[in-house]
Formats: structure tokens, sequence, C-alpha cells
């Protein structure tokens, strides 16, 4: 058996125009991890208002690189948010906005898994946004973002003539069979979106995820007012299926607390609830898939119930949306 491993290889175009590696050429996956760090002084003013710094990480790398999950660190811990935004080299954001960066990593291990791997040529560059605020100039922290995934290493001389060497029957078998999602570790509904990855037929889903502007919060009053039709849009070219969601309380006006409660709605007019339901129980957890128009979006009703607080205390919401974006590709 002659085999040789290659630093790059060129690559040829399938039937349908895409490139694959040549016949006869396979690889092998080595772990491999970039990682992107950032000390954020304290600061008291609003987000947006702070200087908003966008920093690269190159992909500093002799082989292709391809990033499958990502994993977001903030310490020591602060009583403000930190929001962030990335940007992979292919252009592609992971969120609408700059985001409070803990729903990002909510899932498994603190660790967000991108329903497809994303391929990144040696030199490409991933874009990191990042925006600290916190409620006491004196408190400042470290942000680190890990970008895992491994080195896809091409490999001449593959005896199987293939791209892979097992079978397919190996290759499709369940590394834990008594469990769906394959993983004894953690359960299913903490693993984000791969607990559905059936795509149909002509279309292509790539992780995504909405959030509301951190510019401009939800301002909830603490005295049970409810704050109305907030609307959510989505974008006027994607058709977006949500899979998890989280309200966020990221701050506060005053010295109000209590607890969210909220009630959702289509833009079509469906509702998702029946009334007022607390939004902490709901937070992060699958549920069957919403699918959702280009142009659609919902429309949120916010309130507090057994809130406390002085005289125009507010709790201020951030409320993500996770799926994925479904683009018709043929």
């Amino acid at each position: 058996m002659n085999l040789s491993l290659l630093s790059q290889c060129d690559r040829v175009l399938s039937g349908c125009g895409r490139p694959v590696a040549p016949k006869g050429m396979g690889w092998v996956d080595l772990p491999y991890g970039l990682q992107y760090q950032k000390f954020l002084p304290g600061q008291t003013i609003s987000p947006g208002s702070s200087p908003v710094t966008t920093e690269e990480k190159v992909v500093s790398t002799e082989a292709p690189f391809l990033c499958k999950s990502i994993q977001t660190f903030v310490q020591p811990e602060t009583n403000g948010a930190v929001y962030w935004r990335l940007r992979f080299p292919n252009g592609r954001f992971l969120q609408s906005q700059t985001c409070a960066i803990t729903p990002s990593a909510n899932f498994g291990s603190y660790r967000l898994y991108l329903d497809k791997p994303v391929e990144c040529e040696p030199g490409s560059k991933f874009y990191v946004t990042v925006d600290g605020l916190t409620q006491n100039a004196a408190n400042a922290t470290g942000v680190s973002v890990l970008l895992e995934g491994c080195l896809r290493y091409p490999l001449k001389g593959n005896p199987c003539g293939a791209v892979q060497c097992l079978p397919d029957e190996v290759i499709k078998q369940a590394r834990y069979t008594l469990d769906p999602n394959q993983n004894i570790l953690a359960p299913e509904w903490r693993l984000g979106n791969q607990c559905y990855p059936e795509t149909p037929a002509g279309y292509k889903d790539s992780f995504f995820e909405y959030c509301t502007n951190v510019n401009s919060l939800v301002a909830v009053p603490w005295t049970g007012e409810i704050v109305a039709n907030v609307n959510f849009p989505l974008d006027s070219v994607s058709d977006f299926v949500g899979r998890s969601m989280s309200v966020n309380v990221l701050s506060t006006t005053g010295s109000a607390a209590g607890l969210i409660a909220i009630r959702m709605r289509t833009s079509t007019g469906y509702e998702l609830t029946d009334g007022f339901t607390l939004a902490a129980p709901i937070s992060n957890v699958m549920f069957p898939e919403l699918p959702l128009p280009a142009l659609g979006g919902l429309y949120i009703d916010f309130m507090v119930v057994d809130g406390s607080g002085t005289s125009n205390s507010t709790m201020n919401v951030q409320f993500v949306l996770s799926g994925v974006k479904r683009r018709r590709v043929s």
C-alpha cells in the first residue's frame, strides 16, 4: 500500500459543477481548534455606544479547516452582558445582528454544534465582533471563542479509489444504537439543531440565529403592564425553520425584578400559546419545527409577573430564535 499525506490538492468539478476530490484521493481528519480571545475593560455606557471592535481570526493552517462547533466563554462572570457576532470565511453570518454571547452557547457542554461543517481554506478569515457592557466600570472581563473542528489532509493513494474506505453500511451505523442522537452523554433536546437533520430535496439548510436589536432592548415594566405586538421580522430571501428560542433579561433599570412571561403568534395570526406563559421554562428547549416563510415573522407580547421595583423600573429583554435558513437550490 503506497500512501502519501499532502498539505493541499487540486479539486475537480463533478457532473453538477461542484468541486470534489479527484478519483483515488481520500483524506484524513485531525482534530484542531482555533481560539479567539479579547479583553474587555469595564464600561458603564449602553451597548452600541461603546467602541464595537471587529477583529479577524486567520485560518493559519496548511490544510483546510472544517469548523464543526463553537464554544464561548466569558470569565469572570459580570453583572452586565457581552454581545457578539461571528462571520464565517464564506461571508455568512451566524446571527442576524449582535446578540448576548451566553444564549449562543447554551447547548450540550456550552457547545453550539453546526448542522453542517463549514470548510475554511488556509489563509481565510473569521471575523468576530464584540461589544462589551458591564454595569460596573471596574468590572472588566475576558471573552474567549473556540472554533472546534478538524484539519482535512488530502491522502493520495487511497486503496479504495474513493474518498472513504469503509463500507456504507458501516459508516451509517449508529455509534449508540439505543439512543436516537447517538450520544449517551447528553439528552437529545440539549444538542441544538442536530435533532432535526432532515432537509427536503432541492433545499439547503444553514444554521442561523435571529436576535432582537441590542440597542433597543424590549423594556418590560415590573408593574405587569403588557408590552404588546413586538415585531420579530425575518428576511425577504430565505424561509426559516425555528427549532429553539430563548428570552434573556440582559439588564434592568431601577430595581426591577420578577418573572418574564410571553405570548406569541406568527405573522399569519396563528397563535403559538393560548395565553401568557413563563419564558424561563421554555427557553432553550427544543420544540417541533416552526416553519416561517420569508417576509414572515413573529409578534410577541411581554409582561412581568410577581414583579417588584421602584417607579418606572423595567426589565430589559432580548429574544433569540435559533434554527436554520432554508434556501432552494434546484
